[in-house]
């Protein structure tokens, strides 16, 4: 499925069902391969990440992944209203309000698509800084084509880009009727090692994670 790097041990390793990921990690995955990632153990916000793509969790409170290259498809169906995800590109800082978007990239431009729900674009600088945010709603998209560019203005997506989607949704169903929440849930809940609570300073207890959807557990 794909390679989980953690920086604590420096040991590249293949992922596995199961896996809960920390500030850091960085994950690889591998080619006619795919990852899905829960935030809560009925699976209702979901990650699906497709072959080829590289990223990072650079945060866990709030969730925040760096997207290096590749394609993410979110299914954030049940978000808490003060959680935040979001997800960097080389271009692009994207917000996810609780939404079906994908996001993908070649490592300079960023494609932004929405299905449902709203999410909030700016363009990124090489240095970290941001432009101002163009916001889109199900059925737009927009791109950032470079660093420091400013989103364009969103326009309609085409049948074929719209039409993606339902095989994401298909697949994050397939997950929710073979796992079972109890066994969803006693990963989430694992406590994390003390090498994680010294690379996460956000580190919280098992209990608040899962209220409040903060752990990202590998579904495969």
């Amino acid at each position: 499925s794909g390679w989980i790097s953690r920086n604590d041990s420096g040991i590249k390793r293949t992922l596995n069902l199961g896996d809960v990921l920390k500030m850091s990690d960085k994950v690889l995955v591998m080619l006619g391969n795919r990852v899905q990632l829960a935030l809560d153990h009925q699976c209702k916000n979901m990650i699906q990440v497709e072959e080829g793509s590289s990223f990072t969790l650079s945060s866990v409170s709030p969730v925040r992944i760096s997207l290096e290259r590749g394609k993410i498809f979110s299914l954030l169906d049940d978000l808490p209203s003060e959680s935040r995800f979001t997800v960097e590109t080389p271009t692009a800082v994207v917000v996810l309000l609780g939404t079906q978007c994908q996001i993908n990239t070649n490592g300079v431009e960023s494609n932004i698509l929405v299905y449902r729900g709203l999410v909030e674009v700016r363009g990124r600088t090489l240095d970290g800084d941001v432009t101002e945010a163009v916001f889109l709603t199900a059925g737009s998209k927009t791109s950032v084509t470079e660093a420091g560019q400013a989103p364009k203005s969103a326009v309609k997506m085409n049948d074929k880009e719209n039409q993606e989607i339902a095989a994401v949704l298909e697949n994050a169903e397939n997950t929710r009727q073979t796992l079972e929440p109890a066994q969803v849930q006693s990963w989430i809940s694992e406590k994390p090692s003390s090498s994680a609570s010294r690379n996460d300073p956000a580190s919280e207890s098992s209990d608040e994670k899962i209220k409040s959807g903060k752990r990202l557990v590998v579904l495969l």
